[in-house]
């Protein structure tokens, strides 16, 4: 049986272009790793950038002037980059050096070197990482303990690591097949799992996620106060355990995917769900109807609309667009029923966020990846940290996840208070804006890294034989 997606694209109301915001010269050649640190206290970034011999380091504003820089001679090889925390004005990245030891690479950019320190990966092997970010200046993981009901927080600050536990022992789920299951079972039922098996990381301060990590039935969103698991391999529930980073309590919700207060609702083998501003969007689909129930925790529905082909038009705002492996193979598809076919035939899901009053989504049908190629790699110059730096930014803003599948979207807009649509037309993405940069790009740049912040993208460039890295903003 096919699978079947629904995708709410992630977009802002207007258009944004690129922008060159600096150019910075660079020491280095033959550029292997590249690696960017945001300081939000200070806004101010640390750019990393390596070959097989030396490292180059560089401290800048937030308009990427150079406010320092040095260069370090590498003797030994570090490991796998992991991620960085700031205390103190100091930059510490963390390197896995083997299953027992991290290496603590501290930059201090006012005394221009680097200090090399061990500690314990605090990380056990009967434990599973489920995810990992940073935000606010501080590394996270989150992990399980195997065949238990134990949630792991570990927030790395400076040469320390702070530990906190979770029982979710007294909770209980429902997998794939209704049968009522504990939690490590919940984690681990891979029923409609679209392309891996770990949870893909939300920051809900980020406006910009990406649609086809979207699709993933299984998500953990991270705010300032509390993580949110979550999991629709049910069609009939979408289920959250909740982990407070106040108190470190954990509560859990199960939230039907039906619309207790319309007759017209109806059961679907091909749901998603996505949270945003505290408030569950559910996506339901079939091949002649597109139904959204928008709910709260306690399982209150709040609003609900449908898209057929002859109803729910005035929540659409924007083109019927088809992508087949980018932008540079876009179609617009020139009627509902056709869109609602196209997106039953691939994998539901549905993501957004909150901007002026109104909530912006993206409704969207995902393939699954096609077997020939991840063409676009080759303009990013991938190579070991460049291709983490790329693929795993913490937003979820990866580009190259577009080019080996096909993409059937619509968006919409729709306001907070009544969940009524707007009249907003041509509401497009700034992210769209980043790929169909890319992917027309003629100049022979090679993308280092893409990342989002303050409702923009930065996108770091670099030419081979130019010893120079440019930013552009969208």
């Amino acid at each position: 049986m096919k699978k079947f997606i629904l995708l709410f694209f992630l977009f802002s109301k207007l258009t944004f272009s690129q922008e060159l915001v600096n150019s910075i010269d660079i020491n280095l050649d033959k550029i292997k790793s590249f690696y960017r640190i945001e300081d939000p206290n200070n806004n101010e970034y640390a750019l990393i950038l390596k070959n097989k011999e030396n490292i180059e380091l560089i401290k800048t504003d937030k308009s990427f002037n150079v406010l320092s820089r040095f260069e370090h001679i590498e003797i030994d090889k570090s490991g796998d980059f992991m991620g960085n925390s700031i205390k103190e004005n100091l930059f510490y990245t963390y390197w896995k050096k083997n299953k027992k030891t991290l290496e603590v690479l501290t930059i201090d950019f006012e005394n221009k070197k680097i200090i090399k320190n061990e500690i314990n990966y605090p990380i056990d092997s009967n434990e599973r990482i489920l995810s990992s970010y940073t935000k606010d200046a501080f590394f996270n993981t989150i992990t399980v303990t195997k065949e238990t009901s134990i949630i792991n927080y570990y927030r790395f600050n400076g040469l320390t690591v702070e530990k906190n536990s979770f029982d979710c022992s007294n909770m209980s789920f429902v997998n794939s097949l209704n049968q009522k299951i504990k939690f490590w079972d919940f984690l681990n039922d891979e029923n409609g799992t679209v392309y891996k098996a770990s949870f893909p990381i939300f920051l809900t301060d980020k406006i910009n996620f990406n649609s086809v990590h979207a699709t993933e039935k299984k998500k953990i969103y991270v705010d300032n106060e509390r993580i949110i698991i979550s999991s629709d391999v049910n069609n009939n529930f979408s289920q959250f355990v909740i982990l407070s980073l106040k108190d470190f309590t954990a509560n859990s919700h199960i939230v039907s995917k039906q619309d207790e207060n319309s007759i017209d609702s109806f059961l679907s083998k091909e749901t998603n769900s996505f949270v945003i501003d505290n408030k569950i969007f559910i996506a339901k689909f079939s091949n002649e109807r597109i139904s959204i129930i928008i709910k709260n925790f306690d399982n209150n529905t709040l609003n609900s609309f449908s898209i057929t082909a002859t109803e729910g038009h005035q929540y659409i705002n924007s083109e019927l667009i088809e992508e087949v492996g980018g932008i540079k193979n876009r179609e617009i598809l020139k009627n509902e029923e056709k869109f609602l076919r196209k997106s039953f035939a691939k994998n539901p899901s549905i993501t957004g966020f909150l901007s002026n009053d109104n909530y912006y989504l993206s409704i969207a049908g995902v393939s699954y990846p096609r077997q020939q190629s991840y063409q676009m790699l080759g303009m990013f110059g991938l190579v070991g940290g460049i291709a983490a730096a790329i693929i795993n930014d913490g937003s979820g803003s990866s580009i190259t996840s577009y080019s080996d599948k096909d993409v059937v979207y619509i968006r919409s807009c729709i306001s907070s208070s009544d969940f009524k649509p707007t009249n907003l037309k041509n509401v497009t993405s700034n992210y769209d804006n980043v790929r169909s940069y890319v992917e027309n790009n003629n100049s022979k740049e090679n993308f280092l890294t893409l990342f989002e912040s303050n409702n923009h993208f930065y996108l770091f460039a670099h030419k081979n034989k130019q010893e120079k890295v440019t930013i552009y903003k969208f």
